[in-house]
């Protein structure tokens, strides 16, 4: 005699939802992610903030196109947009918290494992946009530097680090203001016109490799994952006085 199947209820029971409203979608996702194997990056593409910072990045493009790239190979089939020009998530999250976060020490391994570490402090609600857009572009100059040989690759290792030295060298202060204020607003409108003028922001990274260079750092290290080491190039800057030169 064979078995039987009985139908289980509960077990059998499907739920389908229709709407056309993405927020409720994006929400639904969100909130079955214990049920299925979506990703986190995947998932952070959902957020609102994702989306207004895409539609921020399209705001910017009056001289430097960059493309954010909220999903997964969003512009692969799109043969105008070099790969160069493309900022996923991954890249977004290591420049930003390197910048204004003064943590490029974290910022090597894999995308889950940054962004738990980064958890409530990245892609906040009530973040300001600009701060985001110009750790991007401070990214994607440095890496062109380096491309062209403009910048010796033997520094590359040290590009996240360059980054934050970038930043607080422009703003003047190795401290950040509150990432939701105004204030923190304009200083990196700021910096966005500096990384904007060839002029300006090739004396930036002249700056940025005279500190590593006058630093106690080995540079013979492959890697620089110690917050000591951060500190060090932070201590190395204040000690040489630069901050109020860079402005001048």
């Amino acid at each position: 005699m064979g078995f039987v199947r009985q139908p289980n209820l509960l077990a059998d029971l499907i739920k389908v939802i229709v709407t056309e409203d993405e927020d409720i979608k994006n929400q639904i996702t969100l909130a079955t992610n214990s049920q299925t194997e979506v990703k986190p990056e995947q998932l952070a593409s959902l957020t609102t903030f994702q989306k207004n910072l895409e539609l921020y990045y399209e705001a910017m493009k009056d001289q430097i196109e960059l493309y954010y790239e909220r999903r997964s190979r969003q512009y692969h089939a799109n043969s105008g947009v070099k790969k160069t020009q493309v900022i996923s998530i991954a890249i977004q999250i290591k420049s930003f918290a390197s910048a204004f976060l003064n943590s490029p020490h974290l910022v090597s391994g894999y995308y889950g494992t940054i962004a738990k570490r980064f958890k409530d402090k990245i892609f906040n609600n009530d973040h300001k946009y600009a701060p985001y857009y110009g750790s991007a572009l401070c990214f994607y100059r440095l890496e062109s530097l380096f491309r062209n040989k403009t910048i010796d690759t033997k520094y590359k290792k040290l590009g996240y680090h360059m980054i934050m030295l970038a930043r607080i060298l422009s703003m003047n202060s190795v401290t950040v203001d509150y990432l939701n204020s105004s204030k923190i607003e304009k200083k990196s409108e700021d910096f966005i016109k500096k990384l904007k003028d060839e002029e300006k922001y090739l004396k930036l990274f002249e700056l940025v490799i005279s500190v590593i260079e006058k630093s106690p750092l080995d540079l013979s290290k492959n890697q620089f994952k110690a917050e000591s080491e951060t500190k060090s190039l932070i201590d190395t800057l204040n000690s040489l006085n630069l901050l109020s030169k860079t402005n001048q």
